[in-house]
């Protein structure tokens, strides 16, 4: 069976409350999700056209029709201006509520209605307001911002530029100053560090001088006036000299007076033209430089314009003065009295010689050192162990002997003890044996001989048999 729609809706479907479409002259004329209302909901705008609601444009959160310069309201993160969402409101504009509004006049730019960022032409930025002028002890910057001076500023031109300053302090070069720098004085008249006039270098006010320009014045009163000659510059008095003039006979300062020398122990600087005590440890000095010594003081040795506690090497200490070693002495501590000697020469005792004597050794190089006494040369890393003897005494294992044990034999010529030589046991010369190592063998005449045969053993002569051989056909003795 068929039944009618809804009395709001057009058509229908499926049931009688399922609008499909609405009567455009009615008071619901739109449709949304199957219902014909009055007004579209939040997101959606009424469509005249197909009388239906559809969904507004993002950032659109209300809107009057498809496009996105028509919203009303904006989802969360933007901001609506003319109909547009922004994600920021445009210069001259701040946002509230979602909206951009209006700056305020004199702002130009703004966060809040009388929270002001930047202003028109002709107005100045303090505090966030924009005023005529800006506050005493207040620089404008950035063309037309307030902020404040330093605290030493009575007013300024910038944030670190003084153009005036309190009653206490005084303007010099864009700061204000409790004290004025050399060369101005404190102008109480107009706060302000006023230059000295000429002859001054330093002043108390325009007319009173502390120092002067011209080294050659000297103050006098507050006033500039000329020392007295032999002075260039003075002190206390015109004549209390504090330097000289370099073009007269006594050009050189010493203790507020001018001289032609300076004392003894002080230095005449051609350079400075002041009289420099000596430098330690110079007793008088002259020359180039207050350290070029011509005499020392107490316990220093002079030598070449220079003073030592100790000579250096080749000079010995003499009195007030370093002596040069004479040759061959390297080193000496007194001219006669050698410590080390030139290459060539040898250091025995306190001299030098050409070569060592006997009975001594060279060691380190160039020095004699005694052998033990009984050594004529000796070892120079043991001087106990000898490398020759006296011709009384001959030389076995570094050991000077008067005798020769068994088995060596005294030698005149190089006076040495000289190991027998087979056959010998013992020998009085390397070729005349006076005992046999072979017992069997017979010396005779320095020499060791067998028995004759058939003798096994001899006595006296090599035929005199003491024994037999019995292997022999003459096995028995006969005596």
């Amino acid at each position: 069976m068929c039944s009618g729609c809804n009395s709001i809706c057009l058509t229908c479907s499926i049931t009688i409350s399922n609008c499909t479409s609405c009567y455009t002259n009615s008071s619901s004329p739109y449709l949304y999700s199957f219902s014909c209302l009055s007004q579209c909901p939040n997101g959606y705008y009424s469509s005249n056209s197909t009388y239906s609601c559809l969904v507004c444009t993002s950032p659109c959160e209300y809107c009057s029709n498809s496009s996105i310069h028509s919203c009303i309201s904006c989802i969360n993160g933007y901001f609506l201006y003319q109909f547009d969402c922004q994600l920021t409101c445009p210069t001259g504009y701040y946002n509230s509520s979602g909206l951009c509004h209006l700056c305020v006049s004199p702002c130009v730019t703004c966060t809040q209605e009388l929270i002001c960022l930047t202003c028109v032409n002709s107005t100045y930025l303090y505090q966030n307001q924009c005023i005529p002028s800006c506050p005493t002890g207040m620089a404008i910057v950035n063309g037309n911002e307030c902020l404040v001076c330093l605290n030493i500023c009575l007013t300024c031109s910038s944030t670190t530029s003084c153009t005036s300053c309190y009653n206490t302090t005084y303007l010099y070069n864009g700061t204000c100053l409790s004290i004025c720098p050399n060369g101005t004085y404190p102008n109480t008249t107009i706060s302000v560090c006023s230059t000295c006039v000429t002859p001054c270098s330093s002043c108390s006010n325009s007319t009173f001088c502390s120092s002067c320009a011209d080294t050659t014045k000297f103050l006098v009163s507050g006033s500039c006036v000329s020392c007295t000659s032999p002075c260039q510059s003075c002190s206390g008095l015109i004549t209390n000299c504090t330097s000289c003039l370099t073009n007269t006979s006594t050009p050189y300062y010493y203790s507020f007076s001018c001289l032609a020398l300076c004392p003894s122990n002080y230095f005449s600087d051609n350079t400075t033209y002041q009289c420099t005590t000596c430098a330690y440890p110079c007793l008088t000095c002259s020359g180039s430089t207050n350290s070029s010594c011509m005499s020392c003081l107490t316990s220093y040795y002079w030598l070449s314009n220079a003073c030592y506690f100790i000579c250096p090497s080749a000079y010995f200490n003499n009195v007030t003065n370093c002596s040069a070693c004479q040759s061959p002495c390297l080193t000496c501590s007194s001219s006669s009295t050698c410590l080390s000697c030139i290459n060539g020469t040898y250091l025995y005792g306190t001299t030098c010689q050409n070569s060592c004597d006997n009975g001594t050794t060279i060691v380190n190089g160039n020095i004699c050192s005694l052998c033990s006494a009984s050594c004529k040369s000796c070892l120079s890393v043991n001087t106990s162990a000898c490398t020759s003897c006296y011709s009384t005494t001959y030389l076995l294992n570094n050991i000077c002997n008067y005798t020769c044990p068994n088995g060596y034999f005294a030698d005149s010529a190089s006076s040495t003890c000289i190991i027998c030589i087979q056959p010998c046991l013992y020998c009085v010369s390397s070729n005349f044996c006076t005992t046999c190592l072979d017992s069997s063998l017979f010396v005779i005449n320095g020499s060791c001989l067998s028995c004759s045969s058939p003798c096994l053993t001899c006595s006296g002569l090599r035929s005199n048999c003491t024994s037999c051989n019995t292997s022999s056909a003459y096995a028995y003795l006969v005596n």
